[in-house]
């Protein structure tokens, strides 16, 4: 044990230290922490725990995020953290201990994605523990964080996709599914889609709500700045709306007083907001029965965005109908369909330039040109 004195006037603070094992290693401490004491650097050791700090934390930001933001902040801190850390003081978070944690995570087969909000949240709210002066340092900036990989998208193509519509027909989330499928909506964005939002007169929506991922909360905030947006509808969107109008109107009078009008596009007959979870479930049951390969609900939303890049669309146009904040991001994501369609544009420019010519009238050395090139000039 080593005993630090700090004289403040007349009154003298005392910090004590137990645990080394050896005097030497206790004396090398104290002159360490009477090195920072003198320069104004010490940091006495918390004793918070790591679960109600994070929950402080979690507090204290909540001001400067969005709703939607701080309930997955909650949601993973309760769900992932608090349980594998939370009885460790926060005095006690080593990079070490932080590290195995996330390599756990890993090791238990969680997205790399899933693991990186994991990580997100605990290098933030760690760089702040350092702010408040309850750390010397932030831990997190000694681990290594997990890289995503490149993942291949999971989609349907048109003969499937026209295969769950027709399954899917008489659901009462079909609306739900042709909304995912032709216009890109995310999740959230299709439950939280009103009336007022729908010109079916001009063929165009407007997305400026959400449903929160639990389903208990209406929001008016969307993901990023550029998911508030209008996309433009097809005729048989604008046909599908239109019967979906006339079908919650019917419920509405038949249920009277107890229906609950929050203008949804996609409601219960009570006129409440479907559940998130519904959805899901129902979209799963339907793909069994269709007999499709097990896809997301989400992946609805990439098998839209697949099907207008293989078919030509042009990207930045795919990124603003998709709520993208750069065409990047798109990039990013639909790589793997761009790369197919180099080959189509390989093929097109030796249809356009050779096609009439013969192999001897091009001045090029034969065994250079490539085989795709001569099998177009046969």
């Amino acid at each position: 044990m080593y005993d630090v004195g700090e004289q403040n006037g007349r009154k003298r603070n005392q910090k004590k230290k137990s645990g080394y094992t050896s005097k030497k290693g206790a004396a090398k401490a104290l002159v360490e922490i009477e090195s920072k004491i003198n320069k104004g650097i010490y940091v006495e050791p918390s004793r918070e725990l790591f679960s109600t700090y994070l929950l402080d934390w979690l507090g204290a930001k909540g001001v400067a995020i969005k709703e939607q933001t701080r309930m997955n902040y909650e949601t993973i801190i309760r769900a992932r953290i608090i349980p594998s850390l939370g009885n460790l003081m926060v005095s006690k978070l080593t990079a070490r201990a932080l590290q195995r944690f996330i390599n756990e995570l890993l090791e238990e087969g969680l997205s790399e994605s899933y693991v990186v909000k994991v990580y997100n949240i605990l290098n933030s709210s760690l760089k702040t523990a350092y702010k408040w002066k309850l750390l010397p340092e932030n831990p997190m900036e000694f681990t290594d964080k997990p890289r995503i990989g490149r993942q291949e998208q999971s989609v349907w193509n048109e003969k499937e996709l026209a295969e769950f519509l027709r399954v899917a027909r008489s659901d009462r989330l079909y609306a739900a599914f042709f909304l995912a499928m032709t216009t890109g909506l995310r999740r959230g964005e299709i439950l939280g889609l009103r009336w007022r939002d729908v010109d079916v007169e001009n063929k165009v929506l407007f997305v400026s709500q959400i449903l929160s991922p639990d389903g208990k909360k209406l929001l008016s905030e969307t993901k990023t700045t550029s998911s508030r947006r209008s996309v433009d509808l097809c005729v048989e969107t604008v046909g599908m709306l239109r019967k979906q109008r006339r079908s919650i109107v019917a419920e509405k009078v038949e249920m009277g007083e107890g229906y609950q009008d929050h203008d949804l596009v996609i409601c219960t007959v009570k006129g409440t907001p479907v559940s998130p979870r519904n959805v899901v479930r129902s979209f799963k049951r339907l793909s069994n029965k269709a007999g499709l390969n097990e896809i997301r609900f989400h992946d609805l939303r990439h098998s839209h965005a697949t099907l207008l890049v293989e078919h030509g669309a042009d990207i930045k146009m795919v990124a603003e109908r998709l709520g993208h904040s750069t065409t990047r991001m798109t990039l990013d994501t639909y790589t793997h369909v761009r790369k197919g369609r180099q080959k189509e544009a390989a093929n097109l420019i030796s249809k356009v330039l050779f096609e009439n010519i013969h192999p001897t009238e091009i001045n090029v050395e034969i065994q250079n040109v490539t085989p795709l090139l001569l099998a177009s000039l046969k």
